[in-house]
């Protein structure tokens, strides 16, 4: 019996060793017994790499990283990757405006807010390259020098528009422009600076979207803004119209999503 009981507890020691050495290091890479692989966390493409993982309430809480990696069995695998393949980034698009009065200022608050677009500042206080990084940009000013060929906004936008632009390839870059101006008290020269605006950016090789009638809205005399009939944008009239402006925000901004801009 002793001779019995010693055979069985070497064989006992013998099986404990080799559990050890063979399943050990299947476990720790997440083979279990029945030959799946145990659940663990998948990171998640387009992730912040550094947001933490912790264990709240006994549970796991996947720290997303930035990786391909799969971790299921290769159909779903295959399927999670065809997936991403057909997911496209959300586009970027970036607001900047110039203002003498605050008006310009204004609308380009209620585009942004329609938008969600965060990354809307005055054009003088942006740095060039965060503009190149846009999928697409909405430019807007108001006209102050009435009547002139050149430098009709009066603000920060004459300065960058023949000082930074002409050293920019705005090829194929997909713009959409907006102004502000007094259709009563300015009439003969509403919202000038849209078209120059445009005339710049279009030499650079910049795609306009979001042209408007150019009888819609406003009673004035004559617009530089115009070309072949249409606005070169959508203006505005926050001296006259205030109450009108959020409107026509809502409207332009479907046309712009009706034409592709984002």
């Amino acid at each position: 019996m002793g001779e019995e009981r010693r055979s069985i507890a070497i064989t006992f020691g013998v099986s404990l060793m080799v559990g050890f050495f063979v399943f050990g290091p299947l476990a720790k890479h997440g083979m279990t017994g029945s030959g799946k692989f145990m659940a663990r966390p998948v990171p998640r493409l387009g992730h912040v790499q550094g947001r933490g993982a912790h264990a709240r309430g006994g549970s796991y809480i996947q720290r997303p990283i930035v990786s391909a990696g799969c971790y299921g069995d290769a159909s779903l695998c295959s399927a999670l990757m065809r997936r991403g393949a057909h997911m496209s980034p959300k586009m970027s698009v970036g607001l900047y405006y110039s203002t003498s009065t605050g008006n310009t200022e204004t609308v380009a608050g209620y585009i942004a807010d329609k938008l969600g677009i965060e990354d809307w500042n005055d054009i003088g206080d942006v740095e060039t390259d965060d503009v190149m990084a846009k999928d697409a940009i909405i430019i807007g000013a108001p006209t102050w020098h009435t009547g002139a060929d050149e430098q009709r906004s009066g603000t920060s936008w004459d300065e960058w528009l023949y000082e930074t632009l002409p050293s920019l390839d705005l090829s194929g870059k997909k713009i959409a422009i907006f102004g502000v101006g007094d259709s009563a008290g300015y009439g003969d020269n509403f919202c000038d600076a849209t078209g120059e605006l445009y005339d710049c950016f279009t030499a650079k090789g910049a795609k306009v979207f979001g042209m408007t009638p150019s009888d819609e809205g406003f009673d004035y005399v004559e617009s530089k803004g115009v070309k072949d009939g249409k606005f070169v944008g959508k203006t505005f009239d926050e001296d006259n119209y205030a109450d009108d402006s959020e409107g026509r925000v809502d409207a332009w901004v479907e046309q712009l999503k009706g034409e592709g801009f984002m």
